[in-house]
């Protein structure tokens, strides 16, 4: 019999308390047996939900004070960008703290975490003038360069290595 015929119990059968659950390699890795297709919804909500009100949070920022505070002058709309990007980038690195997600299997949370704020992001950036009416329409690619810093922020945090140990 080959390993195949079921001669040697499989490594990482549905029953091994190690069994991954998800979508190709974009997974969790299961904490116990009991781990379903559940708690994957429920961690992919956390993600996706986290990520809409950093969203949202920056859209309210940028709509607040974009027009007349932030594109004032080139440094303190950059500033204030990359202020925006951290706090996001903290928002998300907490809730795959929190939800005990390894390092190396944050790339799936990561669009997860990011995917509404895209959409949503697209959707402001295509109706732009009848979401922020007061603002100038050259306002659309700031806008839009301020989402793409704060993502771009996001998916660079993927690569951040572990502290080491000594």
């Amino acid at each position: 019999m080959s390993k195949l015929d079921g001669a040697e119990p499989a490594r990482f059968g549905w029953n091994h308390p190690n069994r991954i659950s998800g979508l190709g390699f974009f997974t969790f890795r299961a904490r116990s047996k009991d781990e379903t297709a559940h708690t994957f919804a429920q961690r992919a909500l956390t993600f996706g939900g986290t990520g809409l009100a950093a969203w949202s949070a920056a859209t309210l920022f940028y709509a607040a004070f974009g027009g007349g505070l932030l594109e004032s002058a080139f440094w303190f709309y950059a500033l204030n960008a990359f202020a925006a990007a951290a706090t996001v980038t903290f928002a998300f690195q907490a809730v795959a703290r929190l939800t005990h997600t390894p390092r190396r299997r944050r790339l799936f949370p990561m669009l997860l975490f990011s995917t509404p704020g895209l959409v949503a992001g697209a959707l402001v950036i295509a109706r732009y003038a009848e979401v922020m009416p007061a603002s100038d329409p050259v306002s659309i690619g700031r806008y839009g360069a301020f989402l793409a810093v704060t993502y771009v922020a996001v998916a660079a945090s993927l690569f951040e290595r572990a502290p080491h140990k000594v």
